[in-house]
């Protein structure tokens, strides 16, 4: 905006400019949100005061309704960027919803037609990766202990502090793991899958970023993911139980 001011000086004779530095902190604030906002417009009001203001090159206002304008410019251009910068989060906000919204009916409809268990933790492992934006992991009862029955991209072993996170969150139907107060060292987060009458299995995901935080509407999205998987897992073994009966009774 300094830049953009002093050519303009150049070029023409403009009694304020002032706007200049309010649409830099427009445009800060619609690219990077309402503290980049509030940060640019503090640092614009110093500049403006400092590089165009009389006596330049100096902090010092001689004039008092100079000083005023200044004032007045500072609590607009908070105001101002504070305001754009929400109406960007909010406009993330709807997006990351639709977008839930919309992988979370594909996904419906996808398991309403998964007709066997590995269709089922296929499509399972790989949306809760892709929500995650990351990696997945399945694990099932199977001797007394959890298996590895599918993920994404594909596992076949884990840390023992993974392993230790999804037996606790099978055994207390609880999630365990990362980003919680449960064996917070693992890799994955472990939550269970589980119906009104047992726990089934356990899915366990990492984002490639460690210190990305899942965001609110990825993370309901992926509860209400494990919860159609948990009654379409359940219904996938009673078709199983029908069948081996329907076999021992021939």
């Amino acid at each position: 905006a300094v830049v953009v001011g002093r050519l303009l000086e150049q070029l023409t004779t403009l009694p304020n400019l002032s706007m200049v530095f309010l649409f830099a902190v427009l445009l800060c604030a619609l690219q990077f949100g309402v503290w980049s906002a509030i940060s640019a417009a503090v640092l614009s009001f110093f500049a403006y005061n400092f590089f165009f203001i009389h006596p330049r090159y100096t902090f010092t206002i001689a004039e008092a309704y100079e000083l005023f304008s200044l004032l007045i410019f500072l609590v607009v251009a908070i105001v101002t960027g504070g305001l754009a910068g929400r109406l960007r989060e909010h406009a993330r906000t709807i997006r990351e919803r639709a977008e839930a919204t919309q992988s979370l009916f594909d996904f419906s409809r996808k398991l309403s037609a998964a007709p066997k268990l590995e269709d089922v933790i296929w499509l399972l492992g790989t949306q809760a990766a892709a929500t995650a934006k990351g990696a997945s992991v399945l694990l099932f009862p199977a001797e007394g202990d959890l298996v590895i029955r599918g993920g994404w991209p594909p596992e076949d072993q884990l840390s023992p502090a993974d392993f230790a996170a999804a037996r606790w969150c099978f055994k207390e139907r609880a999630p365990a793991g990362r980003g919680t107060d449960t064996l917070p060292n693992a890799r994955f987060e472990f939550r269970p899958i589980a119906t009104a009458k047992s726990v089934l299995a356990v899915i366990g995901f990492a984002s490639t970023d460690a210190d990305v935080v899942l965001p609110g509407a990825a993370d309901r999205a992926l509860q209400s993911i494990i919860e159609q998987s948990a009654i379409a897992i359940e219904r996938t073994q009673l078709v199983d139980e029908a069948a081996r009966a329907a076999t021992a009774a021939e």
